[in-house]
């Protein structure tokens, strides 16, 4: 049902990884200048991909299926943008000399990781629950999940 709407979410995924792993690369020697660079990154690009989720896509699912746990998508983007304080409030520590540049590693770690385990929620949890939403008798419902094929990814 929202097969095209999840494909497109998860290309764009894919194009943020990709940047995220370049910033990655970067870790062992990470100036304020690329921890500023990933906060921008994160404040435009993966801002701009939470806010089509949040105010886009979450809301067709729950008009069609209101039971849908949209908090946990909204719980995660906020976790991710409070992890991008942090990473600004570094900044602007290193550049007071109140903290080493070291720090920013540590934070730019962090929210480049909290990146890649929410994509990959949504893609095996998220995103299979809301293609499990059928049309039956006119209502819309979520059909039962095959309990062997969740153990199997687990």
């Amino acid at each position: 049902m929202f097969e095209k709407e999840i494909e497109e979410l998860i290309d764009e995924h894919k194009a943020i990884n990709k940047v995220l792993k370049e910033f990655e690369k970067k870790l062992d020697n990470f100036t304020v200048l690329d921890a500023e660079n990933l906060l921008n990154f994160v404040l435009t690009e993966v801002e701009n991909h939470a806010i089509k989720e949040d105010e886009i896509f979450l809301p067709k699912v729950l008009k069609i299926y209101p039971n849908y746990d949209a908090e946990s998508f909204s719980f995660a983007h906020s976790t991710i943008r409070e992890e991008a304080d942090y990473l600004k409030q570094a900044i602007k520590d290193v550049n007071l000399g109140k903290s080493k540049e070291d720090i920013l590693k540590t934070y730019a770690k962090k929210l480049i990781r909290m990146i890649y385990d929410h994509f990959l929620e949504e893609e095996n949890f998220f995103f299979p629950d809301i293609k499990r939403i059928k049309e039956k008798d006119g209502k819309y419902i979520m059909e039962e999940i095959d309990l062997k094929e969740e153990k199997e990814w687990l």
